[in-house]
């Protein structure tokens, strides 16, 4: 007896889409010339601000967030002025959150760490514990001492006592950062003021305010911001742009469409052959036994020597 079979249909599946990065999706720190530091303290300080409030700003700002005292007037406490005692029980509300939010600051400067400590690689674990601060920071737990070593560390993939070297160094990262195709305006401005705040903290002169605005422009994508580029060159040379600013480039280029088409320098255009479908050989080649014409299907002739008729697609 025979069985009729019904053939499955498998469905196909949907477009990949990315998801959107989490908060707690925070990148282990690496160290070396493709350190991710940017992207590391851009997440951990969400997730710091997020878990600890105002302690967690510190990874932003690199200093811990101070609390102004409580300010009253006594005269305002008098049983004249204030004869149910409302003002002084506001007072010393505001007291008693202003000790609240120091003592909660304090416990949380161990948990900060240990959040920091955790999410850093083992390379940069170690290159951290060979700064001269390591055995004191690393007892008392403080997160602050512990990210302001990790930015100092990792800004630098060498590191170097004598000065011209170090001046060097900075230059070279300056002048090597460029836009990559697929990286964002706003992400690339980010790592363009990183690269010129290594270049000056490691004793180069602070250049000019028009030259950075020009170094900005020329570091962007040529696929994608030529154009733009030859109009901030019109512009300048016209003077129809006149004192160019690094923030005024940053504007007038997020205000620019990139070109759509633009294709990335070192990818070539590639074309979608149908499956078993002969591959057309070049006109010009000589015959040969074991080519077969795109033509006619015959082997032994190219399509220009074909005698044949072509074949009806």
């Amino acid at each position: 007896m025979k069985v009729a079979y019904r053939t499955k249909q498998i469905q196909a599946p949907l477009p990949y889409k990315k998801e959107p990065q989490k908060f707690d999706d925070i990148p282990i720190l690496t160290y070396g010339p493709n350190s991710n530091l940017l992207e590391f303290r851009k997440l951990l300080s969400i997730k710091a601000q997020l878990d600890f409030g105002e302690l967690g700003r510190l990874v932003e700002t690199l200093v811990y967030p101070t609390f102004a005292p409580v300010a009253y007037n006594p005269a305002d406490l008098t049983p004249a002025s204030d004869p149910h005692g409302l003002i002084k029980k506001a007072v010393e509300q505001r007291v008693v959150n202003l000790e609240k939010d120091l003592h909660e600051m304090t416990k949380n400067k161990v948990k900060l760490y240990a959040l920091i400590w955790g999410k850093m690689s083992v390379e940069s674990r170690d290159i951290v514990k060979l700064h001269a601060d390591y055995a004191t920071f690393s007892v008392s737990k403080d997160p602050l001492k512990l990210m302001r070593t990790i930015i100092d560390t990792h800004r630098f993939t060498r590191t170097t006592t004598v000065a011209a070297i170090s001046k060097r160094d900075g230059r070279e990262q300056y002048t090597s950062t460029t836009m990559g195709f697929y990286e964002s305006l706003p992400a690339f401005k980010e790592r363009f003021d990183a690269s010129y705040e290594v270049y000056t903290e490691s004793g180069n002169a602070a250049l000019p305010t028009e030259d950075r605005a020009i170094d900005f422009i020329s570091k962007l994508s040529r696929a994608k911001y030529a154009e733009f580029q030859a109009w901030i060159e019109n512009s300048l040379a016209s003077k129809t742009i006149t004192n160019l600013t690094l923030e005024l480039a940053y504007k007038f280029a997020s205000e620019f469409k990139p070109q759509v088409n633009a294709q990335p320098p070192s990818l070539k255009a590639v074309f979608n052959v149908r499956s078993g479908e002969p591959k057309k050989p070049d006109d010009n080649s000589h015959n040969n036994s074991n080519v077969r014409c795109w033509g006619c299907g015959k082997i032994g002739h190219t399509l220009r020597a074909c005698p044949h008729k072509k074949l009806e697609s």
